[in-house]
């Protein structure tokens, strides 16, 4: 943002609204002046289909649907096949409980863009959400028949088995997610999962193994959420394994990241390490 800025200059008039308009929330955290700045735009450039979208995710944040639902059609009208705008569209509907209308605009979405696994993707997260899990199934089995290394929907697929209870499907299903992952960052959430099944399932030590490579590959990347999670998790196992001091470490070791990460939620937290404390201390009694 800051580069853009600096050369804004050379850019169209219009694009320098849109680069003063991202400055303004990304770095100066100033989201109305943002809105200004849109409102601007969508006077002077009322045929730009960008800028009423993007108003449109203003008033859908703002939970104005009336007008989001005004700026959707409008940047709609100006070009049907819009993908961003369907999809969103999409998805504003869908939190208002419409998900038959939020489905059709998905299938629309999937229309206009041959070759995305996205527009399926979604349709199985909706699916999902309302509670119809072969249908989400298929939906996320279609996106990767579009793009097989669409790796989200290997997971998806992954906790809809965990979900139904089929386990040596979902951890078949998060091996493709970890194998297929761009970065060690997302390999280290794949290896989070793979833990989590296996500490639900009772299977401590293997659990410890895979939660173990999370925290190598979170630490490699910076991840210090997902680190923050894993101590918290392990704090659980050893808990659970009556391995109290190493319960005692791996809980302060949560509580010290995630103060850090999350400050202004000190007090909730602080009373959540006390009731893991107060736990291990009759734990310890027993």
């Amino acid at each position: 943002y800051e580069k853009a800025k600096v050369y804004s200059e050379k850019a169209t008039k219009k694009e320098q609204f849109y680069i003063e308009a991202a400055y303004s929330e990304a770095i100066e955290n100033n989201r109305e002046k943002r809105f200004r700045i849109l409102q601007e735009i969508a006077e002077k450039y009322p045929e730009e289909k960008r800028v009423h979208f993007y108003l449109a995710v203003h008033y859908e944040g703002e939970r104005n649907y009336s007008k989001a639902i005004e700026k959707y059609n409008l940047s709609l009208k100006l070009d049907p096949n819009y993908g961003d705008a369907l999809n969103r569209f999409a998805y504003m509907y869908a939190d208002m409980d419409d998900f038959e209308r939020a489905i059709a605009y998905f299938k629309k979405y999937a229309s206009v863009s041959p070759g995305d696994a996205n527009p399926f993707d979604s349709m199985g997260e909706i699916y999902f959400r309302m509670g119809n899990l072969e249908e989400a199934l298929a939906k996320y089995k279609e996106a990767l028949e579009v793009r097989p290394d669409f790796y989200s929907s290997n997971w998806a697929v992954g906790y809809i088995n965990a979900y139904m209870e089929n386990y040596p499907e979902a951890l078949k299903w998060l091996d493709r997610f970890i194998d297929q992952a761009p970065s060690a960052g997302i390999k280290a959430e794949g290896y989070w999962w793979k833990g989590f099944y296996h500490y639900w399932l009772g299977s401590l030590n293997r659990s410890l193994h895979e939660f173990r490579r999370a925290e190598e590959l979170a630490e490699s990347v910076g991840n210090d959420l997902l680190r923050a999670y894993t101590y918290w998790i392990k704090g659980w196992i050893y808990y659970n394994k009556g391995r109290i001091e190493l319960s005692q470490r791996y809980f302060k070791n949560w509580f010290d990241s995630i103060i850090k990460i999350y400050p202004i939620y000190r007090p909730f937290y602080t009373a959540y390490n006390s009731f893991c404390l107060g736990l291990l201390g009759l734990k310890q009694k027993q």
